[in-house]
């Protein structure tokens, strides 16, 4: 029996991972265990920094109503916000970087809620909208009063205008693609510079709407809101109120075999498929179209490849 010193052999700490033991536990289910753990995203520190730019928002849109925008500083917003200039300033650049999203903020909520809807007719998604354009003064009239004076901050004040003047045409394509479509399909001829008339009544309805919410009086902003949409109407090459009902139901089938035309092969459309999308008696289907479905598909054959689909397939 040997009375030599015992060897003793070093056991790995159980947390340490040694060379072999990660070589064995690679593709085992117990290796996400050993991984390196990330630390998780701060989700509350990224909501607290979104809350606290919506509320220097909220309070320079605040502070716009008691003062004109070449008196506004950043002292003012921050007062109105309760928050101090260095945190002010860990989320904007400048004074005009908080009116330039102030004003983003709220045009990006009135054009996701213009978005044509499925199978709206051209008049009634004009109308639509600027009762939607008329409730958006009502909610914030100092923004887009401000948008007028935005000059007042220098050069980059005048680049804030040209954005914004790009801002309030952008709708342009979408309203004329919605007229073209409109006008293919009930045998009309779209008028010529359609983009520059719909762009040139954006802008007029514009200021027609800043200079009633600039008036002491604003009794005549209802009867303008009217105005307004005849104007739009016009400018997409109609007469307001003379779509027939028979013309709205004859749209309507036209965008039902339409939208059905991207699942549906063309030869296999019935009319019964037609009539339940549109959701019209085959009754109303034959008063439009006497020729039944060879009539529908020349209407549709006539439409150039190029035209821009109804509101019912984007």
């Amino acid at each position: 029996m040997s009375t030599g010193p015992r060897e003793t052999q070093s056991r790995p700490d159980p947390g340490t991972v040694t060379p072999d033991s990660e070589q064995e536990r690679r593709g085992s289910p117990d290796a996400v265990a050993y991984a390196p753990q990330r630390p998780a995203p701060r989700k509350v520190h990224y909501r607290k920094s979104e809350r606290t730019r919506l509320e220097f928002l909220d309070a320079a849109e605040t502070a716009l109503a008691a003062v004109p925008l070449n008196e506004l500083t950043v002292e003012r917003v921050c007062e109105r916000a309760g928050k101090s200039r260095s945190t002010y300033y860990r989320h904007f650049d400048d004074l005009p970087a908080v009116i330039r999203e102030l004003i983003r903020t709220r045009h990006a909520v009135f054009i996701a809620e213009i978005e044509p809807k499925a199978g709206e007719h051209l008049e009634d998604f004009l109308r639509r909208g600027i009762d939607l354009l008329h409730r958006s003064w009502q909610q914030h009239p100092q923004v887009w009063l401000t948008a007028l004076d935005l000059h007042v901050l220098g050069d980059e004040g005048s680049r804030m205008q040209a954005e914004w003047t790009h801002m309030l045409l952008e709708k342009t394509p979408r309203i004329a693609a919605l007229a073209r479509n409109t006008h293919y399909k009930l045998a009309s001829r779209p008028p010529d510079r359609l983009e520059g008339r719909i762009g040139n009544w954006l802008l007029g309805t514009y200021f027609v709407f800043a200079t009633l919410y600039r008036s002491p009086g604003r009794e005549t902003v209802t009867a303008q809101v009217d105005d307004q949409t005849d104007l739009g109407i016009l400018a997409c090459g109609f007469e307001p109120g003379r779509v027939s009902a028979r013309e709205r139901a004859r749209l309507a089938f036209l965008d039902a075999a339409d939208a059905l035309a991207a699942d549906v092969p063309s030869g296999e459309l019935t009319v019964a498929e037609i009539c339940r999308h549109a959701r019209k008696s085959t009754t109303t289907f034959h008063r439009c179209f006497p020729g039944g479905l060879r009539e529908l598909r020349g209407v549709l054959d006539a439409v150039p490849a190029d035209a821009p689909a109804p509101a019912a397939r984007r």
